[in-house]
Order: structure tokens, then C-alpha cells, then sequence
């Protein structure tokens, strides 16, 4: 975190690389910023590889569960922005909205301070959730990029440890294919995990407010909604069982 402090505070750091690589037809290793040390590779796959290796003493051993172990943690912060922006400011937006609208349409006791009031509450939110959303999205991105290298080294690593019965079942293009292709979804799944908790606070805040105003006609629409979720899980099941049995 220190050292991130250090590379935003720097003012519009960008663009002096910029200037060097069109000054030099060029970008070399020298001109760019050093990688953070939270983000080198030796030290990310030390602290995955001794998650594993624990997992690996357990009798039902979960790659899954290492990662967790390795890097939940890190999840903590952009999922509270994400809480923040989905459930509170996202929210709050149509409900302002609708002050405003009400004060269009002649309801009663809505005054003209109050749509200007509101109006000035969903710029501020809108403002507010790019600001919590990109902030996510960074921290996100930068957890997939450490959950695919520090995957992939461990790939590379078991592969200079295999014996010759195991290199007589396990060809190249199937390592290839696994740090090329497989590893490469780790940067999908940092962006969208996070909204598997966002998801059910922001369903049930919204399902609330609706059911104040309709009443049980709401539980329609999120039956459809849930439907559509297990189709969805469905769908995934079987692709998963088809790219299981691709890469075998």
C-alpha cells in the first residue's frame, strides 16, 4: 500500500513514460516503474505454495481452499466498495429520481428544494459510485494478476518435478494449454467473485423497498430473477464438464 501511495502521489506519472517512449521510439525495462513488491511473483507463490501445502496434508486436498487461504484476504476492501456502491449508492439513485419526478408531476407535498435537493443527491451518487467502482476494479484486477502468476509458477514448478510415468501421460500442449488459456480465467473470476456477496444484499434491499410499494406482485419478478440463476448454473455445469474433459 505504501508503495502504491508513492506511485499515485507522484504527479501524472504517467505521462513522463509516455514522453520517454516517444522520445526513445521506444520503452525499455529501466524506464518503467519497479514492480511493487507486494506484487513479485517469488513472493506470492511462496505464500500460495505454503497454503497448499498444507492443503495437501488434509485427505480431500482442494486447490480452491489454498486460495483462499492465500488471498481471501485481500478481497475484504474491494468488496466493501463494491457493498457501498451497489447497495447504497446505486439504490439510492432511483430513489431520489423519483423525488424529482414527483415534483413534475404535481404530487403533494414535494417542493421545488427538495427535487433540486434530490437531483443534487443522484449527481453526488453517480460521482460517488464510479469513484468506489473503479476503485474496485483496480484492487480486482491486481488480485487476478497475482492469482494467475502465482498459479502458473506453480504449474511450471510441477512440471520440472514430474517422473517419466507421469510425462508419458501428460503431453506439452496440455501444460501450454493450462497456463495459456485456463490460467488466464483467474482475471474473470477476481472481477465477478466479489459480486457473489454484492448480489443476494443488493436483491434483498431492492426486493424490500419494492415490496413497500407493490406489495407480493414483486416476488414475481425475483422468481423469474432466480430462475434465470439456475439456468445460468446449469449452463456453466455443463461447459465446465465440457473444458474438464477438453483438457484431459
Amino acid at each position: 500500500m505504501e508503495e502504491g501511495a508513492k506511485i499515485l502521489g507522484k504527479s501524472r506519472w504517467i505521462f513522463p513514460v509516455f514522453m520517454t517512449g516517444w522520445r526513445n521510439n521506444g520503452l525499455n525495462v529501466d524506464d518503467l516503474f519497479r514492480c511493487s513488491r507486494h506484487d513479485e511473483s517469488q513472493r506470492i507463490v511462496q505464500e500460495l505454495e505454503k497454503h497448499w501445502n498444507n492443503e495437501r496434508q488434509k485427505k480431500s486436498s482442494k486447490f480452491w481452499s489454498a486460495l483462499v487461504m492465500a488471498f481471501g484476504k485481500y478481497y475484504i476492501p474491494p468488496l466493501t466498495l463494491l457493498i457501498l456502491g451497489e447497495c447504497v449508492c446505486r439504490i439510492c439513485q432511483p430513489l431520489l429520481l423519483g423525488v424529482v419526478i414527483d415534483h413534475f408531476n404535481k404530487v403533494e407535498n414535494r417542493t421545488f428544494k427538495q427535487a433540486c435537493v434530490a437531483a443534487g443527491g443522484v449527481c453526488f451518487c453517480t460521482a460517488l459510485f464510479i469513484l468506489l467502482y473503479q476503485s474496485a476494479t483496480i484492487i480486482v484486477m491486481r488480485m487476478g494478476m497475482r492469482l494467475r502468476a502465482a498459479s502458473s509458477t506453480l504449474i511450471y514448478k510441477k512440471s520440472l518435478k514430474l517422473s517419466r510415468a507421469s510425462l508419458a501421460k501428460t503431453t506439452v500442449g496440455h501444460i501450454v494449454n493450462l497456463m495459456s488459456n485456463d490460467v488466464s480465467r483467474f482475471d474473470e473470476f477476481s472481477t465477478n467473485v466479489c459480486y457473489l456477496l454484492v448480489a443476494p444484499i443488493q436483491t434483498g434491499v431492492a426486493v424490500y423497498i419494492i415490496y413497500t410499494e407493490i406489495g407480493y406482485y414483486c416476488f414475481v419478478g425475483l422468481a423469474l430473477l432466480l430462475l434465470f440463476i439456475l439456468f445460468q448454473a446449469f449452463m456453466g455445469k455443463l461447459f465446465s464438464k465440457v473444458r474438464f474433459e477438453w483438457n484431459l
